[in-house]
């Protein structure tokens, strides 16, 4: 979080996303659920 109150997100490939609570919708996705979701699409990692 910076002094603003923004919260950088580092993703696995990477990338990096600035989310400002209160204004953008997001939610975490745990390792359980993230392959549940995979498994729904019959997506194989």
């Amino acid at each position: 979080m910076d002094d603003i109150g923004t919260v950088h997100c580092v993703f696995d490939n990477g990338r990096t996303l600035g989310v400002i609570p209160g204004v953008d919708d997001f939610h975490i996705v745990s390792e359980d659920s993230e392959q549940t979701e995979y498994e729904e699409m019959n997506i194989s990692m």
